[in-house]
């Protein structure tokens, strides 16, 4: 996929880097910490786009990621689609603490 080579770089400098999710995702794991939850969006009508992200949502659930995967019926990759997906991401997967940050607040 030349354009994602365009994108992300050359995916063989990617293993073992600083960047490698699989290797980060495996040291967090072994020094004991818990794994973040990762919400994954894609419309129906996404293409190649939208199959990347549902190989993406099923590796981290395989992973042990706590993982949300939406597939938007009639969804195109388009600021109206993700303008309507940030509204849900906030509102319903996303509940924002609702408590004072600081101890005397």
């Amino acid at each position: 996929f030349p354009i994602a080579g365009r994108t992300f770089g050359d995916p063989d400098r990617i293993a073992g880097s600083d960047f490698d999710m699989l290797k980060l995702t495996r040291e967090h794991q072994e020094a004991g910490h818990e794994l973040t939850k990762m919400i994954f969006i894609r419309g129906s009508e996404e293409g190649r786009i939208g199959e990347s992200v549902e190989k993406d949502a099923r590796l981290a659930e395989q992973l042990g990621y706590d993982t949300t995967y939406i597939n938007v019926p009639g969804g195109r990759h388009n600021d109206v689609f993700w303008d309507e997906q940030f509204r849900v991401i906030i509102s319903e997967l996303l509940p924002l603490k609702r408590a004072a940050i600081f101890e005397n607040d």
